[in-house]
């Protein structure tokens, strides 16, 4: 009879112990989807960045492409106001803008320059 006793209390335990650790993996699982989404405002240029999307989540790594490209021009990409510097280009999709999102609603920019084109003094 103790015998018996002894093997239940185990098997409540272990699955005690199942449910709590479920519950622990789930809550970290999840965890990182309850972080806020803050807003990037394109400038009314959205369309022009490959994989925009209108918001992220704090802390996630925002990748952008932009393949609007033509000769003789030059490109500068601005987030906040502030250069990116970071910013790469790839053979097929163009420059490759990266930033880690920060906890505010952004503003990503590209300012178009043709480098070509006389300018007199």
């Amino acid at each position: 009879m103790k015998h018996r006793k002894k093997t239940a209390d185990i098997g409540r335990f272990i699955k005690t112990a199942v449910v709590v650790m479920l519950g622990v993996v789930l809550m970290l699982g999840f965890g990182g989807c309850l972080a806020k989404k803050y807003n990037v405002d394109y400038g009314g240029s959205k369309f022009a960045f490959r994989g925009a999307k209108d918001s992220y989540r704090a802390g996630s790594k925002v990748t952008v492409y932009y393949d609007m490209i033509a000769t003789d021009t030059d490109y500068r990409f601005y987030l906040d106001g502030e250069s990116i510097n970071s910013v790469t280009y790839d053979d097929k999709k163009g420059f490759v803008i990266s930033f880690i999102m920060p906890e505010h609603d952004v503003k990503l920019e590209v300012d178009i320059k043709e480098s070509m084109t006389y300018v007199p003094g």
